[in-house]
This record gives C-alpha cells, structure tokens and sequence, in this order.
C-alpha cells in the first residue's frame, strides 16, 4: 500500500519581507503548494491506471494562463491544542481552482481511503490555500496576525500539477523527486 496526493505548486512574486525567515522557523520545507487531493491510500497495483487518470483529466480540463495567477488575501489559522495554530493564506478569488478541484475530486472517488479523516473536510470543504506555519504558538499567531493586516494581498504564480506517491507520509519521501509525476495543467498556447 502506498499514498498519494496531488497538489499545485506555487511560487509567490511578492512575498513580504517577514515571510521566508518565518516559513523557515514555522513550517516544514515542502515546496509552497495548493493541496487538490489530500493523502490518500492506493494499492500498488492502481498506481499506473491512477497516473493515466490524472493525465487523462488534465488533457480535458486544462485551465487557461490567466488562471496562473493567484492572489492571497485571507489569513486563516486551525486551532491545535495547548495554544498552536497552524498558519494558512486563503485565495478567495479562485474559482476557476476550486471549480478544477471539484472535478478533479469527483474524478478520483474510486481511488483510495483517507490517510486521516480529517482531511477529508479540507478537500470537501476546498479552500485554496498555502500553509506558512504549523505549531505556531498564540504570542507569535498574535504577532503574526498583525503583518497581515486586512487589504494585504501576496501575489503567486501557479505552476507544475503534482501527482505524489511515497510509501509513507516523511517529508524524505514527499520531497524526492522520483515520487512525483509532473502534469501541465494549463493552455499551451502562451
């Protein structure tokens, strides 16, 4: 049994000057990304079908270029026990992503269990968003809060589309290279 996701990867073209020396003290050093599936179980034997379907869905469902860029205005956070939020920029002007994530879930019902149930809210419920803290603390989440005023918007390009099969969920295994198969998921008229 192995486990797969499928994400965006996103590059951020106006990052405040606070944001990367925060990533690194609050964040684990995965690529900035849009989650579209969330960790799922898969049988070993569905791998090469489940590679031809996401293929197959790009091939029909490609997005346009505009639809590249991306721009993150919400600040959102989930409350952890003993005071510990994890941090999180929402884009609330991506529809054509979250309609893309729609499909692409409704798409992909037959393949896998959750790897943890709670997951499953987060692509149910999609948000687009990217993760730049986990186990922040309340004082630093309070500190935090206050650089993302309200009207502060950080601009991003959306890249590659990720298909991510490892053997278990270490950030080893999610950052090697040959566990990812690459999708262009957009126009290729530039």
């Amino acid at each position: 049994m192995k486990i797969f996701a499928v994400y965006f990867r996103i590059n951020l073209t106006n990052k405040p000057d606070w944001f990367n020396d925060f990533r690194k003290k609050y964040d684990d050093p995965y690529d900035l990304h849009l989650t579209l599936i969330q960790p799922r179980h898969i049988e070993e034997v569905k791998i090469d079908e489940l590679k031809k379907k996401v293929s197959d869905f790009v091939d029909k469902h490609r997005l346009a270029n505009e639809d590249k860029i991306i721009n993150f205005n919400k600040l959102l956070f989930d409350s952890k026990p003993e005071d510990k939020f994890t941090l999180m920029l929402e884009s609330r002007e991506a529809k054509k992503i979250v309609d893309f994530q729609k499909d692409l879930r409704e798409d992909f019902k037959e393949f896998g269990e959750y790897t943890k149930e709670v997951t499953e809210q987060y692509e149910v419920n999609f948000k687009p968003h990217i993760t730049f803290g986990r186990n922040v603390h309340r004082n630093i989440f309070e500190e935090t809060n206050s650089y993302f005023q309200a009207g502060n918007t950080i601009n991003g390009i959306i890249g590659e589309l990720v298909l991510t099969i490892v053997l278990n969920d270490s950030i080893e295994e999610a950052m090697n290279s040959e566990n990812l198969t690459i999708f262009n998921a957009f126009s290729k008229n530039i």
